[in-house]
This record gives C-alpha cells, sequence and structure tokens, in this order.
C-alpha cells in the first residue's frame, strides 16, 4: 500500500454533557442514556453503538428514565410523567401527577403498574399494562419522594425520603414500616438517593453520609450497614442473578457486595467483593445487562461499559449521531456540525512551500434560528452549498466561500413536505439532495432547479414496519439510495425503483457507504460484531471479496477494543484499497490481497461464510488498559510542530505501533495479508481521503472536554500529600 500525507485536524470541540439516568430493556438490547437535552439509545447486541438521539427542550428538566417493556417512560421536574416513541424518536404523550415535581418512577416487574413519587409526598400509581395509561390510585405521606422500587412480584413498594424509608403494602394501599435513619449530626439530614429490593424481599437503600444499609422490611429493622464510600450513594442496581449488590456515587467508586449463605450461622449475609473506579467525576447512574455488563454514567459524560470479573472496561464519548463531519474536497474545506450551529474550516493547499507554517482556518461560523437542535447537516465536494436539518424545518444555504468575501443566503426547496429531517445528505457531485424523515418518507431533490424529483414512501414496508432510518447513504451520482433500519435490514433504490437487497443480517449496521465510482458503484456495509459486506448493486449479490475475504484476519485487529467501524472510505488511485474507521483505529484492507485462493470459505450455495467474533471474544481481546490505544511517543519519530490555533499537524503516514500482544496476535500479518492498522488515532470522527495523495482525519482533542468538569470530591490517599 502507497503511503499517504495525513492532515490530522483536532478542532472538534466537545462540550461535557453529564449523564443523569441509565435504564436497560432486555428486549430491544437497548441502553437509554438520559443527558440534559437528549436521551441517547446505545444498541449493545454485539459492540455498543449509538444508535439514535432523541432531542427535546432542555427546559422538561427530565431527572430519571425507566423502559416498561419496549415504551420508555421518564419524570421531570414539571410535574409530568413522559412517554417517548423510540421510532419516530419524538414525545408520544405526556400525564400529569399530583402535588409539584416528580423525582422518581419504578416499574412493577411485570410491567402493568407504574409508581411516580412527587414533591408533595403523592405517589401516583399508574395502569401501564397493553399501552395503556390510567390512574389507578394515590398514595399520600407527609415528605417528598425522591426514589421508589418494587419488590419481585409486586405486592411491596418502598420509598425513599429525608431520613426515612416507607414500605407500602400495595394490596392494601396502607404503609407497613416507616424505617428511620440514623443520623451523624442532628443538625444534617441523611437522604435516601436510591435503593432497591432484593431477592428475598429485603430493601437495600444508598443514603447521602455513603452509608448502604439493608433493611429487613418484616420486623423493620437494619440487619447489615457498609460505610465504604466517603460520599453520597446516588445509584445502586442488582446483579443479574441477584446475588449482587453494585453501588456508586459521588466518591466515583463502583462497590460490590455479594450474597453469602452461612452454614454454621444458619442465615444469609452481605460481605464486600470488590471495588473499582472508571470515571473522574460523579457517578449518577448505573445499569447491570446480560452477563453483568455493567454501564455507568456521570458528570465526566463518559459511558462506560465494564465488567468486573474479569475487570474489562470500555469509555465510550458524547459524540454526535450521524456524520458530524462533511468534507469538500475540491474547495479544501471540512463542514463540522455542532447541536447548535456548523462551523467551516479551510485546509492549506497541497502545494504550500512549507506546509507545516500554515494553519487551517475558520472560515464562516453559522447559527442555527432560535437555537435549535440540528439533527443532521451535509455539504457537496465543491462547497458551494449546504443544507441542515432541526426539528421543524430543512433548510437550504447558498455559500460563497471566496477569499475577498464570505456570503450566505437562503435558499427555498420547492415542494418539500417534511419538517423534521432526521437525515439530510448530498450526491459526491452536489447535484442531488436527499432527505430523510422519522416516518421513513424520503425525498429527493435536484439542485439545478431546486424542486423534487421523487419521492419514496416505505414506512408500511414489510422491513421498515415499525422501524426508522438509522442511516442514509447516496451515490456518487445521486442515482442510487441506501438505507438500513434498527433491525440490520438494508433497501436499495434506482431512480425512486425498489432494488434487490441484501439478505438481513443479525446485528444492525454502523457504516452505510457507497464507493466513489460511478460507473461501478458498490455498496459497502458494516456491522456491529465486525463483519462486514460489499455489495454489487448491478451484480444483485454479494462481490468476490465480501464470499473469499479473509474475515478473521480483519476481525482480529478491530475486535481489539470494543468499538464499532463508523464510516468505510476509498482510494481515489486504487479500487481495491479501502479503509475502515473507528474511535480508536483506523484499518487499512488491500481486497486482492485480502481474500483466500480456494472456495473454502464459501457454503455450498455460494453465500460468504461469515466468520465473526463474539462479544465475549471481543471484551478478552480488549483486556488490556487503554493507554495501549495511545500512539508510543518513545518509539514513533517525531515529526510534528504546534501550531497556533486549532491542534493541527500535517505528517507523513508510517506503520502503525502495536503492544506486545497485539503483535503476536497479528505476527506477519499486516503487510502479507493486505492489511495495515493504525493505532496512533484517538477520538476519530472522519478519516477518508481528502485528495490523490492526501488523507484527512477529523479528531477530537482527548483534554476538549475535561479542561470544562468541575473540580472532583477530595479524598485522602495513602503515601500521597
Amino acid at each position: 500500500m502507497e503511503k499517504r500525507k495525513v492532515h490530522r485536524l483536532k478542532c472538534y470541540n466537545l462540550d461535557p454533557d453529564p449523564i443523569l439516568s441509565l435504564s436497560y430493556s432486555k428486549l430491544k438490547s437497548t441502553v437509554a442514556a438520559l443527558r440534559n437535552n437528549r436521551i441517547e439509545l446505545w444498541n449493545i447486541a454485539a459492540v455498543p453503538f449509538l444508535q439514535g438521539s432523541l432531542f427535546f427542550d432542555s427546559s422538561l428538566k427530565l431527572r430519571v428514565i425507566s423502559w416498561c417493556g419496549e415504551r420508555l417512560m421518564s419524570a421531570d421536574l414539571q410535574g409530568f410523567v413522559r412517554e417517548f416513541d423510540v421510532v419516530s424518536l419524538s414525545e408520544k404523550a405526556s400525564y400529569p401527577v399530583s402535588s409539584g415535581a416528580c423525582h422518581c418512577i419504578a416499574i412493577s416487574p411485570d410491567n402493568t403498574q407504574l409508581a411516580a413519587g412527587t414533591e408533595g409526598g403523592f405517589i401516583n400509581i399508574f395502569q401501564v399494562g397493553n399501552g395503556l395509561f390510567q390512574v389507578d390510585k394515590l398514595l399520600q405521606w407527609r415528605n417528598r419522594t425522591l426514589c421508589l422500587s418494587w419488590n419481585k412480584n409486586g405486592e411491596f413498594l418502598a420509598a425513599g425520603s429525608v431520613n426515612e424509608i416507607v414500605i407500602w403494602k400495595m394490596e392494601t394501599g396502607t404503609i407497613l414500616h416507616t424505617l428511620k435513619l440514623p443520623r451523624r449530626l442532628k443538625s444534617v439530614p441523611v437522604i435516601v438517593w436510591c435503593l432497591v429490593f432484593t431477592e428475598d424481599d429485603d430493601v437495600a437503600s444508598g443514603d447521602s453520609s455513603g452509608k448502604l444499609s439493608i433493611w429487613n422490611i418484616h420486623n423493620g429493622t437494619c440487619v447489615q450497614s457498609f460505610t465504604d464510600h466517603h460520599a453520597d450513594i446516588l445509584a445502586l442496581a442488582l446483579s443479574e442473578d441477584k446475588q449482587g449488590i453494585y453501588t456508586t456515587g459521588v466518591d466515583t467508586k463502583i462497590q460490590l457486595y455479594k450474597r453469602v449463605y452461612f452454614t454454621r450461622k444458619e442465615k444469609v449475609e452481605w460481605i464486600r467483593s470488590g471495588n473499582f473506579k472508571f470515571h473522574s467525576h460523579d457517578v449518577n447512574a448505573i445499569a447491570v445487562c446480560e452477563d453483568d455488563k455493567i454501564f455507568t454514567g456521570g458528570v465526566d459524560s463518559y459511558l462506560v461499559a465494564s465488567k468486573l470479573y474479569p475487570l474489562i472496561f470500555q469509555r465510550y464519548l458524547p459524540l454526535p449521531e450521524n456524520k458530524c463531519v462533511s468534507v469538500c474536497e475540491n474547495a479544501r474545506c471540512v463542514l463540522l456540525r455542532y447541536q447548535k450551529h456548523l462551523e467551516v474550516w479551510r485546509l492549506p493547499a497541497s502545494t504550500a512551500t512549507d506546509l507545516f507554517d500554515s494553519a487551517p482556518t475558520k472560515l464562516i461560523e453559522m447559527h442555527s434560528i432560535d437555537g435549535q437542535t440540528i439533527l443532521s447537516a451535509s455539504a457537496p465536494s465543491h462547497a458551494q452549498m449546504a443544507a441542515y436539518s432541526t426539528n421543524t424545518t430543512v433548510r437550504l444555504l447558498k455559500l460563497d466561500l471566496s477569499v475577498d468575501q464570505l456570503q450566505v443566503r437562503s435558499l427555498q426547496l420547492n415542494g418539500l413536505e417534511l419538517k423534521k429531517a432526521q437525515h439530510v445528505v448530498f450526491s459526491k457531485d452536489g447535484k442531488t439532495l436527499v432527505v430523510a424523515d422519522s416516518n421513513n418518507l424520503i425525498q429527493v431533490f435536484s439542485m439545478s432547479n431546486l424542486s423534487s424529483n421523487y419521492s419514496i414512501e416505505f414506512g408500511k414496508t414489510k422491513e421498515f414496519l415499525n422501524d426508522r432510518i438509522t442511516f442514509l447513504s447516496v451515490s456518487f451520482d445521486g442515482r442510487y439510495i441506501a438505507a438500513t433500519g434498527t433491525r440490520g435490514q438494508i433497501t436499495i433504490w434506482k431512480d425512486g425503483e425498489n432494488m434487490k437487497k441484501p439478505p438481513v443480517y443479525k446485528y444492525p449496521v454502523t457504516a452505510l457507504v457507497f464507493n466513489s465510482c460511478a460507473e461501478k458503484p458498490l455498496l459497502f456495509a458494516a456491522y456491529s460484531d465486525f463483519f462486514f459486506i460489499e455489495y454489487s448493486i448491478d451484480g444483485f449479490g454479494y462481490t468476490k471479496f465480501t464470499k473469499n475475504a479473509r474475515m478473521d484476519l480483519v476481525t482480529q485487529h478491530l475486535a481489539q477494543d470494543n468499538f464499532p467501524v463508523l464510516n468505510i472510505s476509498f482510494d481515489d488511485k486504487d479500487e481495491n484499497i479501502f479503509t475502515l474507521q473507528k474511535v480508536s483505529a483506523i484499518c487499512a484492507v488491500n481486497k486482492q490481497l485480502l481474500t483466500y485462493h480456494s472456495n473454502d470459505n464459501k457454503r455450498d450455495d455460494g453465500s460468504p461464510n461469515k466468520k465473526r467474533a463474539k462479544l465475549d471474544v471481543s471484551l478478552e481481546m480488549g483486556n488490556q488498559n487503554e493507554n495501549s490505544h495511545t500512539p508510543n511517543q518513545g518509539k514513533s519519530k517525531e515529526m510534528k510542530k504546534r501550531l497556533n490555533g486549532p491542534n493541527y499537524r500535517f505528517e507523513n503516514a508510517r506503520e502503525f505501533i502495536l503492544t506486545k500482544k497485539q503483535m503476536d496476535l497479528t505476527k506477519n500479518l499486516s503487510k502479507t495479508r493486505g492489511l495495515n492498522v493504525f493505532r496512533k488515532y484517538e477520538n476519530v470522527l472522519y478519516f477518508g481521503g481528502f485528495d490523490e495523495e492526501e488523507m484527512l482525519s477529523v479528531e477530537i482533542a482527548s483534554t476538549s472536554a475535561l479542561n470544562k468538569l468541575p473540580p472532583v470530591l477530595k479524598t485522602k490517599q495513602f503515601g500521597r500529600g
């Protein structure tokens, strides 16, 4: 593979956005993460990846979310329980509760009842079975309700407040016990932030003093207590087998307690099992999934997926959904999408005498109308236009980026039927604009007359019934359109006509891209288990590369960390070379070399033998600390020069640097098999061709979000001042 010059652009600023609540749905294999103005939907069927974001007005002040079967519920400080539609990514309904702000909700184990606790001391019980939402009863006591939990059969409901816990018997609607919490200081109240019922109907509570208490609800006594945390316990959860309790909070420590039966004493006790730290700031939420995989989130904005035995973890940045980078090669510009505005940057010309003395320049910054959230944005290669969409409109802009005068003016799209578009994509030649909404309606516009050519409505088809478009791709000339949903299905159109589509795969798609050749269109798709395909549009089937490729070798490289493939780019000089881009690595593949010389990898019917890595294998292969994914500064040659303004480097791409364990796994395979992996990059948003001799890498500076975080809790550590 030929060497290329690489522009490394680190001008994308990421603001910290804390995680307030987490909830896991086993039916959808999805973890929902609540932030200040959005709910993120993370698919964890294989490698975790962001599959959708549901934006709402930040004035709603949502505080907690919870799954009720396949329905997503939330509570806010305005005094409403809100239901969100995860298909259309919008609010479905809102239901008022009695007496002030709603601090917490809890779903019964059979998903038929919802309890909502309020500021005024009322607990609202709703019937939510079979898609209903009806008021059932109202429980009243004297204190505000901060947390709720049902027991395993829905017979009891525990409510936490200031200085006390109340156990309700739901059959009669009466209080069974009022459990008083002891105070360390009489003037300082003890606040119960979280609680949960154990398997034997004991109540475990975490409070503001950092104490975990185990309560027997039948006699109303505290049977055990632990003071391992130095500050508030903000969240706790049961393990999958109900034999363990995970606690976490302000001191960022995740503490595990195990349930043990002592034969001599003939009783059950809880013992400390271990503690771990993955976050730098307060941890607000914890969710336990299958195989005791744990997801935690807090003030530092990271979503951390971990498994404690053996210790494996991975941090995920709050990256924007869809592509937030549009590359305009002909104009040497880059369009960056943020939540409230767009930025256009120009890179130095390749003919400059000294590229190290040149820095990228920020040409223009465009804000959305009324500060609305931008859902998607795109720009063609000539950078003469740009389009973006919000919750209420789709806007097309005419850009004049000449050196003398910068101008931006709005253009009107004729025949626009969509109000809220989740996807806005230009064809690479800039002649076609494709817009898709959450109701699976696609409109195709011609940029010559700014009018709609045709529309595609496929929301009622079998493939996309009760589903939405997650990824949309347009071919170089705009004739072909490909879309995929949350279930891994892919649909292809040619000039609006439905074509033969690839078979449905068991895992969802994480990247969907057409190649850059208009004469021989190929569709590339990468899945969340690191399997990828090359599909011939005109041949109506898999290409020879897909049938004969050494997928096991590629999977070995890609599975060394738990980051999915986010983008696929192609070499303008050689059609056999393409790159798979992850957040932490770039994998360059030569199709001619990375193939079998026999048909051993094909089944009897000629379909590809899908060799893929299981999730447990990928976790074990990533069992190094995260420092192994950063470049080894001691071994690499210094060919960098810091510039004023954004963090920007222009350098020659060199061979990748691996740890010793990774070298043993991939020994003698990097070049002889047509495979190169570059692990010097970090937090990559985009990697692809910028010219015949150049590549572009857009990255997030690792300290851009950390520098904006509040101070951490000060703790005394042994041997340190």
